[in-house]
């Protein structure tokens, strides 16, 4: 198992318990986070006493997802799971940390009293001791926050079939789409969509064909965060690996794809990237150009120079919505590939670079939607410069950039 991985059984002694029970099994684990879950909770219902909760009728008209249909043992347990689930996502929207409910309001959502105990047996549900012990006063809890995540997700991505098979497709998208709404519609910042990032997953993993939708949501954020439009504004100085960004970029692009497998064409909305040496390689054939917003470009030296390089210049000049663009610690080489073509670019900051060899000459004058342009390097010149849109030039630290007296012929400069 990956670091990762172990890193969430060694928080939840619990899930580790489980996940031992299906190894001892001879279970397979699965290959992704919804996978493992789904695989646990078919091997809990294994252990119900009896396969149909009375419901059977209503439970004909829920469809679980995808990944959870090839399992026999959620037969006859729609109702349940997708109750369950309700109960998990209604939790997560009130934005409470409270995971405590009574018996009577589990009853209420549509639960019976046999479902309750039954959950409560499989361990997904914890009884919580409490001053008054009287049967309906008992209350209960989430064995632990991430069975509350997979059963909002199960939630989220579970259809209702009951209408006329030429419309199913799309009301299940429509049904889809509302419930993502809702669970998105707490969110005003890109901090409030990491706090989801575990249910993100895992929706990804129960309905791949959800991804595409929900990455634009976030993106949607993501452009209303005003400290990611702050970033945005100030990438060269503050943008870094640990950043809300970088985290993002590597929760879409890495953790979702990986969830609803990287082969199955899934394009993804992603406003903000940033490559780094330290970061993995940017699978751009799933990332849609038209939403990118701002890139930063970091720590590249010459060595790094390859037909990847080529390819994301290429990719560039698609990205016909790109505004920011953020060039610090990288070679000559990569400036030059980066700048080869004319981009819709309004804000372009050089940073420490180039960083390496000599002083040398860029020639920006294709790049004539600048508006903004923030240098800061001892080794740079500027040899030709479009000012057509120019409107703020900020110098630091530079020994020789271009004429100044060039300059007073950009009338929009402020």
């Amino acid at each position: 198992m990956v670091s990762e991985q172990i890193e969430q059984i060694e928080k939840r002694p619990f899930l580790l318990q489980q996940l031992l029970w299906l190894y001892c099994n001879d279970e397979d684990l699965g290959g992704t986070i919804s996978e493992t879950y789904a695989k646990m909770l078919n091997a809990m219902c294994g252990w119900s006493n009896h396969r149909n909760d009375g419901h059977k009728s209503e439970s004909d008209n829920l469809l679980l997802p995808t990944i959870m249909q090839q399992y026999p043992k959620f037969e006859g347990k729609e109702r349940v799971l997708f109750l369950c689930g309700k109960t998990a996502f209604d939790i997560l929207r009130s934005g409470s940390l409270r995971n405590i409910l009574n018996r009577q309001n589990l009853l209420k959502t549509g639960l019976s009293n046999i479902d309750v105990n039954e959950l409560t047996q499989f361990g997904i549900l914890n009884e919580i001791n409490c001053f008054n012990t009287t049967e309906k006063d008992k209350h209960y809890a989430f064995a632990h926050m991430s069975f509350l995540e997979f059963f909002a997700a199960v939630y989220v991505t579970t259809n209702d079939t009951k209408t006329k098979p030429n419309s199913f497709q799309e009301k299940e998208d429509d049904r889809n789409q509302k419930v993502l709404d809702t669970l998105f519609g707490t969110c005003a910042s890109a901090s409030d969509i990491l706090q989801l990032s575990n249910v993100i997953k895992m929706v990804c993993g129960l309905s791949p064909v959800l991804t595409g939708d929900l990455s634009k949501l976030i993106s949607c954020i993501m452009n209303k965060d005003e400290h990611i439009l702050h970033l945005r504004k100030n990438g060269s100085k503050e943008i870094s690996g640990k950043d809300e960004i970088t985290l993002i970029q590597r929760l879409i692009t890495i953790d979702c794809l990986k969830e609803c497998g990287f082969d199955n064409n899934t394009m993804v909305s992603v406003s903000d990237l940033f490559v780094g040496f330290s970061e993995p390689v940017l699978p751009l054939q799933s990332i849609n150009p038209d939403d990118v917003i701002s890139l930063t470009f970091d720590y590249i030296d010459d060595r790094d120079i390859n037909a990847y390089w080529k390819y994301i210049a290429e990719y560039l000049r698609q990205c016909k919505q790109l505004q920011y663009m953020h060039i610090r610690y990288s070679s000559l080489k990569h400036i030059k590939v980066l700048l080869s073509h004319q981009l819709p670019i309004k804000h372009l900051a050089l940073y420490n670079a180039p960083f390496n060899g000599f002083a040398c000459d860029i020639n920006l004058s294709k790049q004539n939607s600048i508006q903004t342009l923030e240098l800061s390097s001892s080794k740079l010149k500027i040899s030709e410069l479009s000012i057509e849109q120019l409107e703020q030039v900020h110098i630091q630290s530079c020994w020789y950039i271009f004429d100044i007296k060039r300059l007073s012929n950009a009338g929009k400069l402020k």
